[in-house]
């Protein structure tokens, strides 16, 4: 539920979007392992039970202890073709709205990959988000098919790295998180159509890759916001969206609910008169009222512009102390315009 909002106290803001609906979220996938046999190959029953829809040219075996100190999936090439597994969504489901979230742990030894988050095949339409290793150079890569490289580091074999992609598809970019620290923000994705979405994995076949990949805790969220499209886009042709807020500006908050950090895409659209040329800024608050963190401030707009962006917020306060489990409230101000979204903290 929007509101306009001018000349109110924030605590009216706060009893206001409290009355109306949470940011629903639903999972899609949940992939964790821990109920298969040890040293069992995984089946091919789907998300329902936590499995892939489909494995070609690999091994998929369920393995116990190191690197995870748990239960795992271990994929191993076994060709002399590039192998793919493949983890579908509940109910095939197609994503091309709200902020789709993707995490799962991820150890690599020498072996050459990548991972895709859509059926999309690389090259054919849209630009969707690539995870590379290469055993070569022994780095990880986060690109655009094609485009430009988003973040490069060097990577420790068989090293658990924990990743989550948070895909904002109402302003097609991602943020990319490792380990909890975002590295990536604001990486540009374009997917033509709306498409099935599904987790692949994708091992190369090079005589220098020899080694195996260790997978676990994969899990795919969908927060359907209350918004959709940038200010300017096709949505906006005929005249305000019917979701958007009707301060003309666009606020995302995933993954809600969260366990530490979370990511906030923001938009502003044109601006009115009385905003035009006004400052932005974006702060967290308690459900007092009170201001927890100011994330963002300062970016002045051209009269009559647009921009957009990303930040991010760690749970914590100004002064780098953890806050408790709880609701908050992301607020962005920009002139004489604000929206405000409901966040869930969960410890």
């Amino acid at each position: 539920m929007h509101r306009l909002i001018r000349s109110v106290s924030l605590i009216t803001v706060i009893l206001a979007i409290s009355a109306g609906s949470a940011i629903a979220t639903t999972t899609l996938l949940d992939a964790d392992f821990q109920a298969h046999t040890v040293d069992d190959p995984i089946g091919t029953g789907g998300p329902t039970v936590g499995e892939p829809i489909a494995i070609t040219n690999m091994d998929a075996i369920i393995k116990n202890g190191v690197p995870f100190g748990s239960k795992y999936l271990q994929l191993r090439d076994r060709s002399t073709l590039n192998e793919t597994i493949r983890f579908g969504f509940l109910n095939e489901a197609k994503v091309d709205t709200g902020t789709l979230s993707i995490s799962f742990d991820l150890a690599v030894g020498n072996q050459d990959l990548f991972m895709t988050f859509s059926n999309q095949i690389p090259g054919q339409g849209g630009s969707p988000i690539l995870l590379r290793f290469d055993a070569d150079s022994d780095s990880m890569e986060i690109t655009g098919n094609g485009g430009p490289v988003h973040y490069a580091a060097p990577y420790v074999e068989q090293q658990v790295y924990s990743f989550r992609f948070d895909f904002f598809h109402d302003f097609d970019f991602c943020d990319v998180y490792i380990d909890a620290v975002p590295w990536v923000t604001g990486a540009p994705f374009n997917d033509t159509t709306p498409m099935t979405a599904e987790v692949a994995i994708t091992l190369l076949n090079d005589p220098d890759s020899t080694g195996v990949v260790g997978i676990d805790n994969i899990l795919a969220t969908i927060a359907e916001d209350e918004y959709v499209g940038v200010a300017g886009g096709a949505d906006d042709a005929g005249g305000a969206d019917a979701r958007s807020g009707s301060s003309g500006l666009h606020l995302a908050v995933g993954p809600n609910p969260t366990r530490g950090a979370t990511g906030i895409a923001w938009a502003l659209g044109t601006g009115s008169a009385g905003s035009a040329g006004g400052v932005a800024s974006i702060a967290v608050y308690d459900m007092s009222g009170r201001l927890v963190r100011e994330l963002a401030s300062g970016s002045p707009l051209a009269a009559g512009g647009t921009a957009h962006g990303t930040a991010h917020w760690d749970g914590r306060d100004a002064g780098g102390r953890r806050v408790p489990s709880g609701v908050y409230f992301v607020r962005l101000d920009s002139g004489d315009r604000t929206e405000t979204r409901r966040l869930s903290l969960v410890r």
